[in-house]
């Protein structure tokens, strides 16, 4: 997750946390046993506009609140093999982080979409082929953009279980 990642998108924000968790689980060598994580764990994602009546472009933004249950399901799934791996970040996260187009409201709102599910261990097929669409593009536009990170890596860890 760079410095540009849209954490103003509440599921991008949830995701970049969970992310960070898992790397901060593989640096301190701390087990989520020990911290209480199972599947009975479940993340609440609440949502409060912080700027009362500043629209989104791509959305309106309500006070919500989103449960993710199964938190461990989630992390053994796509972080099992990070946390006995030699590699120092998450490969998921450099993924996911790569989809996104810095500074594009569009972009962010797609990933955000995206995430959502996601992090209900679902994939949208539908966004996620729009946002590798939207990489492809501006790739052949001939964009310096940065390398699609890790995607073997997410692609071989879907089942055709996750798609919806």
């Amino acid at each position: 997750m760079g410095p540009n990642f849209p954490m103003h998108f509440e599921f991008c924000a949830t995701f970049a946390v969970l992310n960070y968790f898992c790397y901060w689980l593989k640096k301190e060598r701390i087990s989520m046993e020990r911290l209480g994580v199972s599947d009975l764990s479940t993340l609440v994602v609440i949502t409060i506009p912080m700027e009362v009546g500043k629209k989104d472009v791509h959305r309106e933004v309500q006070r919500s609140m989103y449960f993710i249950s199964r938190l461990s399901s989630y992390i053994q799934r796509w972080y099992g093999d990070y946390f006995t791996s030699d590699e120092e970040y998450p490969p998921l996260g450099r993924f996911i982080s790569s989809l996104y187009e810095p500074h594009d409201e569009y972009s962010a709102y797609l990933l955000n979409k995206f995430l959502h599910e996601f992090l209900k261990l679902r994939v949208d097929g539908r966004m996620l082929v729009e946002l590798v669409r939207r990489y492809a593009d501006r790739v052949f536009a001939g964009e310096r953009t940065t390398p699609l990170l890790e995607a073997r890596y997410f692609f071989s860890k879907l089942s055709s279980g996750l798609l919806v």
